[in-house]
């Protein structure tokens, strides 16, 4: 699973996509959604992930908080966070699912629009 950070190019832009997985990588990234829904985890660094490439040193970090803040960039270009409620997380782990079913090679799925920057899951890198 690639992860890149697209700031222009786009009238979608500013926005993270994840891109170029498969159903297991799916499965995986569904499986840390569904960690933030249940608090059994409050922090996952997306890029240290093993199953993660980080394009151009994209680093993006998420998690849990009281309230939705969304995809936000920190000091460096590249250094995001995604602040996001319980009830967003659980959202999300539903939104994944499509993405975790053997026939699921196109297609795309915003996860999450609510900060200043968009958060895309598509398994070919086009919306």
């Amino acid at each position: 699973m690639k992860l890149e950070y697209l700031p222009a190019g786009s009238q979608d832009c500013p926005l993270v996509r994840l891109y170029d997985f498969d159903t297991g990588e799916a499965v995986q990234l569904r499986d840390v959604a569904c960690r933030f829904s249940k608090w059994s985890v409050d922090i996952v660094a997306v890029h240290d992930l093993p199953f993660v490439e980080p394009v151009d040193s994209c680093r993006l970090t998420l998690c849990v908080s009281k309230r939705n803040h969304g995809l936000s960039l920190l000091v460096a270009p590249s250094n995001l966070v995604c602040a996001l409620s319980q009830c967003a997380w659980d959202n999300i782990t539903g939104l994944i699912d499509p993405f975790c079913e053997a026939q699921a090679e196109h297609g795309f799925q915003w996860l999450d629009k609510s900060g200043d920057i968009s958060l895309l899951l598509s398994p070919s890198g086009d919306w």
